[in-house]
């Protein structure tokens, strides 16, 4: 994964990094608020329940209390405007998160593009007269689509990452013991399953960048000769031909959604 992450950093210009740097920050945010919202929990379940006084709850609310020394007002709509308070913040820092990850994605994605379309029309008349069309069709549709896609689960991952970090720690200041064993259950479980889809996934990046371009190939030379196509009654040829590669395209696609 690091070594991924390396790549599109290097891949990226000034203005993108800026922004990944960015968008790092916006993770680190909704990592804190998803801890502070954690840890508000069990004076909030204790309001609900128990009506407890400010002073036997967590420091959060300790502090919370100092700027409101008003006793008349009952603890328990204190907690809830704070609980409340807490989740909406939490929430709107997700989803923001997730919208500027899309966002990063779909810019990366367009860069990438851009810059490989350029640097295709500066190759000298020789190159263009060797290359084969469908591989930078393919490149400019259906791959720079991928790469997109895996730019934007590779951020989606990193914030859950984060997010996962911050909850482990509010855990663990609320139940050291439980929390660990937790960590470690869940994180063996994890490490075997990404042991186990890590050469499948990498098989379907093959699979899926080869019958990505032989699809477009497909395409091109069914339509460019479809005279003799008509003549010669080509029809269930090239149809089977499309219709193999697209079925593995999507295949592929569909395994590596499915272990995401």
């Amino acid at each position: 994964m690091f070594e991924l992450i390396n790549k599109i950093w290097q891949l990226s210009n000034n203005f993108l990094r800026k922004r990944f740097l960015n968008i790092l920050i916006w993770m680190i945010s909704s990592a804190i608020f998803e801890v502070i919202t954690l840890i508000s929990i069990i004076p909030f379940l204790s309001a609900i329940l128990e009506n407890n006084k400010p002073e036997s709850q967590n420091i959060i609310f300790q502090f919370i209390f100092s700027f409101y020394p008003d006793e008349k007002i009952p603890f328990i709509i204190i907690a809830t405007l704070i609980f409340s308070s807490l989740l909406i913040i939490s929430t709107f820092l997700k989803i923001n998160t997730l919208r500027i990850n899309t966002n990063l994605a779909r810019d990366y994605g367009s860069y990438i593009s851009n810059r490989c379309y350029s640097n295709l029309l500066n190759q000298d008349y020789l190159f263009h007269t060797s290359y084969n069309t469908s591989n930078f069709i393919s490149l400019s549709t259906i791959k720079i689509q991928s790469l997109i896609r895996l730019v934007d689960d590779l951020l989606s991952l990193l914030t859950s990452l984060l997010i996962s970090f911050g909850i482990t720690t509010a855990l663990l200041i609320i139940d050291p013991y439980i929390s660990l064993v937790s960590v470690f259950i869940l994180g063996s479980f994890y490490l075997i399953i990404v042991f186990i889809n890590k050469a499948k996934l990498k098989k379907n990046s093959y699979v899926i960048s080869n019958n990505s371009t032989e699809i477009v190939k497909t395409i091109q030379e069914g339509l460019g000769s479809i005279r003799d196509l008509i003549i010669g009654n080509y029809f269930q040829s090239y149809y089977e031909r499309y219709k193999r590669s697209d079925t593995i395209l999507r295949n592929a696609y569909a395994e590596n959604r499915f272990i995401a």
